[in-house]
């Protein structure tokens, strides 16, 4: 089928139709392996103060159609997409990956490991997102983050520029975008760097607006995500169809990945995905106001204030404050250079 989307993070925006196969129809013994590995926001927190640290240059690299360059191991037939006028019964033999098979992501993922291979680096050992420049001189480095078919790139100058064009060699036919970080969107957040002032600002605007004009159009706001003199407790039975506290949850867990703010009361609220209320309910509501109050907050990065390569952990936690199973919660934060790289709750 046709599937058609507005890409409204780009300048200009860009109106994109996609012919995708449905997987999910796919008989199990025509599938292979389907795991394709995708970064951790802190690996490339790590990029980016290693390279504000070390003067590397920061590109963004989006490889467009990634999904159509693997080729099958097997091939698959489908049936023709609407509007192709071909003879009644005919099918169309597909040899080559195509978006919506299932296992579309790991094929290509493997293709993208084999070229950056063959560019000379190494995938690390401990994060199979996270590829290096092995040896290199200092002002030589090389990190780069893969994310299925986004990229983030920390290399010396005109390295980025060298790797499209190797990769465009490597993988026929393939279209990569590159551009610079700055006022980019990447991964679900907007980024603000200055190479002059060594300063990185990151924000998700885009995801806040939307959640903020969708469940909170009165424009209410809240001085903090917890209402501390409420106390939640699972209810015996859920009242998921009511309201729409699923939705709230998942698209709060995405944006707390770069608001460790929200990481308690977000964590705290999904526990009761199964079993939550109408007071569920408006506790999420309550950190969606939160948000809209402090649109502005996120991460920023200054290289002024990064004075080495250290790594540190910080760590607190209450005492058997779950009142419904007497459970400790534990916070904790790692920081690179004492810039915050993960917390969690």
């Amino acid at each position: 089928k046709w599937v058609f989307k507005l890409k409204l993070l780009e300048k200009p925006n860009r109106f994109k139709a996609r012919l995708v196969v449905r997987g999910f129809l796919q008989e199990e013994m025509t599938v292979g392996e389907t795991y394709a590995p995708t970064v951790s926001i802190g690996t490339n927190n790590v990029i980016l103060v290693y390279a504000l640290f070390h003067g590397l240059q920061l590109h963004v690299i989006d490889i467009e159609s990634a999904f159509l360059q693997a080729k099958l191991r097997e091939p698959l037939v489908t049936k023709p997409p609407p509007g192709v006028k071909v003879p009644d019964g005919s099918l169309f033999k597909i040899v080559k990956s195509m978006y919506g098979l299932r296992e579309a992501p790991h094929l290509f993922g493997e293709l993208l490991a084999k070229s950056l291979t063959e560019l000379g680096l190494q995938r690390c050992n401990h994060d199979q997102c996270l590829w290096y420049k092995p040896k290199a001189k200092v002002g030589e480095q090389v990190l780069i983050s893969t994310h299925v078919d986004d990229l983030l790139v920390a290399g010396p100058e005109g390295f980025a520029q060298l790797m499209v064009e190797n990769l465009r060699k490597g993988i026929g036919n393939l279209t990569a975008k590159l551009s610079n970080l700055d006022g980019h969107a990447h991964l679900g957040r907007q980024y603000e760097y200055s190479k002059l002032t060594g300063k990185i600002k990151i924000r998700m605007y885009k995801h806040i607006d939307e959640l903020t004009e969708r469940y909170n159009p009165t424009k209410k706001t809240a001085l903090n995500p917890v209402a501390h003199t409420v106390e939640l407790l699972p209810l015996n039975k859920s009242c998921a169809k009511e309201y729409p506290y699923r939705q709230v949850i998942g698209s709060l867990l995405f944006i707390a990945g770069l608001r460790p703010d929200i990481k308690y009361a977000v964590n705290r609220l999904a526990r009761f995905m199964n079993r939550s209320g109408k007071e569920h309910f408006k506790a999420a509501l309550r950190v969606v106001q939160y948000l809209g109050r402090t649109r502005d907050c996120g991460l920023d990065i200054d290289v002024a204030k990064i004075m080495n390569m250290e790594l540190t952990g910080e760590s607190d936690s209450d005492w058997a404050g779950d009142p419904e199973e007497r459970r400790s919660t534990q916070g904790f934060v790692i920081k690179f250079g004492g810039v915050p790289i993960e917390a969690r709750s």
